[in-house]
């Protein structure tokens, strides 16, 4: 077959036209110009195999070898003619056409080229038809927006129409290699519109041929230029959403529902290279509880190796992930520090699951805290501090005054709602304390007060609450003590006293003290009642004679 049979054959039936060499068209290759532009093409799209084969010869191996790249369409085999090509088939022997039954059968509708035309045109993606020498003999209307024609107006035109016009020699040439199985035609492509802008598009090709023999590419594209625009718009938004996490003090993590790590900010970075990580890390698309970093203490748990890595079996904060994920918690938060003593640093974690339509993500902040901890426990301290001055006596460490009175008064409000319990106050006072500041000075008396106020803290017990509220006089709130009792614990303090002198310029000071004691009455008017039954009895022991213990019995 000579280049004007080829030319011939590739006409639409419907249309009349002259040959493409009376007839060029636009940006066509020189090549195509001249009376053997067909040859010129088939040399150089042509390979060794198919040079000194006939036609027939060349259907034939082609359908050998390529019997299973051909597309099967309902009621069309496209393969090789074999009968062409000299091959005896089963459907030599079966008659031309089958009855159908059925007074809806169209014989139209069953036609070769009537069914192709209906997929193409039906198909959502733009689909073209090519045949062997370059001509569209099929396109549907997607295909043809994409190049800027009609489908009337691209139809038998030559494909070199849309290709740019220094690859058209070498496209074309593929095409023909494609269509002898010799080579592929799928993937991005340059293209020329209409207007003559160039564009890329994704193209995927596959071999028909149709009862005639006529081999045909069909052609499946797809807008690259909108795709790659939807990319860029992706990557913009993608960096649009880095910067804002990038511009964040928190470590920020956000990860998957299987703690795959989708996205990292700058933070998350530069702390865990600070521990020992490589800048070069790369953390998307890794798994977080895989991560070589060193674990929060005071939280996390460790497996115990020397690198410090978190243990998924045994981490409270790995839990606390697993907890999120499973649904169990919206979110939870969690402090933590790293390092000690002064070098310690103070973090506040949190994670939990974003809420958006799309695929679940979760995010993992961690805050650190630590100027605002120091400045809690420095305000903590001296908060403690600023309590125990508060509410203790200065010189000798014992409550104030009142302090001791507070506690008196919750005792009997106790005891008005437990008329079960029972308790007592002791008032004590040093016997002639002033001859010790007269003869040996207000320093050797701070001295005797700080002794007598530790023997009565040592003879005291756990919840009793020994006081000075003034002078030389000390006064102890026994809860759950009576009468009796509180007299015991009285003579244990005084002869504590008496035989423990203190010492002042290694010198002994003797002293002695006078204990009253009274009983808190849930029947008193108000609490400080009792204080005064056992400034009586305490006063009427000093009358007695002093260093000596009474009681005021109800």
């Amino acid at each position: 077959m000579d280049a004007s049979q080829r030319l011939e054959r590739s006409v639409r039936p419907d249309q009349k036209r002259q040959s493409a060499i009376d007839q060029p068209l636009p940006e066509r290759p020189e090549c195509l110009k001249h009376p053997d532009s067909l040859a010129r093409i088939e040399l150089l799209a042509a390979r060794p195999l198919g040079l000194n084969q006939t036609e027939p010869e060349r259907l034939a191996r082609l359908a050998r070898q390529h019997e299973r790249s051909m597309i099967m369409l309902p009621q069309i085999a496209f393969e090789p003619d074999k009968r062409a090509a000299g091959i005896h088939t089963a459907q030599d022997d079966m008659p031309a056409q089958i009855p159908m039954v059925g007074s809806g059968y169209d014989p139209a509708m069953h036609d070769p080229t009537s069914l192709i035309s209906q997929i193409v045109d039906q198909s959502p993606f733009g689909v073209g038809l090519i045949d062997y020498d370059g001509y569209f003999r099929k396109v549907n209307a997607t295909y043809s927006a994409q190049y800027g024609y009609s489908v009337d107006e691209l139809t038998g035109q030559h494909y070199s129409l849309i290709l740019p016009r220094e690859h058209q020699l070498r496209l074309l040439a593929r095409h023909q290699a494609f269509l002898r199985g010799e080579e592929d035609y799928d993937g991005e492509f340059g293209v020329v519109h209409r207007d003559g802008s160039h564009h890329r598009v994704l193209i995927a090709s596959r071999r028909l041929i149709d009862q005639d023999g006529t081999r045909l590419r069909m052609v499946s594209l797809l807008n690259f230029d909108e795709r790659k625009r939807m990319e860029l718009e992706l990557e913009r938004a993608r960096l649009f959403i880095q910067s804002i996490l990038d511009s964040l003090d928190s470590r920020v993590c956000v990860t998957d529902a299987a703690g795959m790590i989708i996205a990292v900010n700058q933070q998350w970075r530069r702390f865990e290279h600070e521990q020992g990580m490589p800048l070069s890390h790369r953390f998307e698309g890794s798994r977080l509880l895989e991560v070589d970093q060193r674990p929060p203490q005071g939280h996390n748990a460790l497996d115990g190796s020397s690198s410090g890595r978190l243990d998924a079996t045994t981490s409270p904060w790995i839990a606390d992930l697993k907890r999120i994920i499973a649904g169990s918690d919206p979110m939870v938060e969690f402090e933590y520090s790293i390092g000690s003593d002064e070098s310690t640093r103070w973090f506040v974690g949190r994670i939990a699951r974003m809420t958006n339509e799309g695929p679940e993500r979760f995010v993992i902040t961690h805050d650190e805290v630590t100027t605002l901890k120091r400045l809690q426990q420095a305000l903590a301290h001296q908060a403690g501090v600023l309590a125990q001055q508060a509410s203790t006596d200065e010189l000798t460490g014992l409550a104030n005054r009142r302090t001791v009175m507070e506690q008196l008064h919750r005792e009997h409000e106790r005891l008005r709602r437990y008329p079960d319990r029972v308790a007592c106050v002791l008032a004590l006072d040093i016997d002639h304390f002033k001859r010790v500041n007269d003869t040996l000075g207000h320093a050797a008396g701070d001295v005797a007060l700080r002794h007598v106020a530790q023997q009565i803290l040592q003879a005291s017990r756990e919840n009793d609450l020994p006081g000075r509220i003034g002078g030389e006089e000390f006064i102890v709130v026994m809860p759950d003590t009576d009468v009796q009792g509180a007299i015991r614990l009285a003579d244990r303090i005084r002869a504590q006293i008496e035989f423990s002198p203190a010492s002042w310029n290694n010198a002994p000071i003797s002293l002695t003290v006078s204990i009253g004691v009274s009983e808190i009455l849930r029947s008193d008017p108000r609490s400080q009642d009792s204080l005064e039954r056992a400034d009586q009895a305490l006063y009427a022991a000093k009358h007695e004679g002093r260093n000596r213990v009474l009681a005021i019995m109800r």
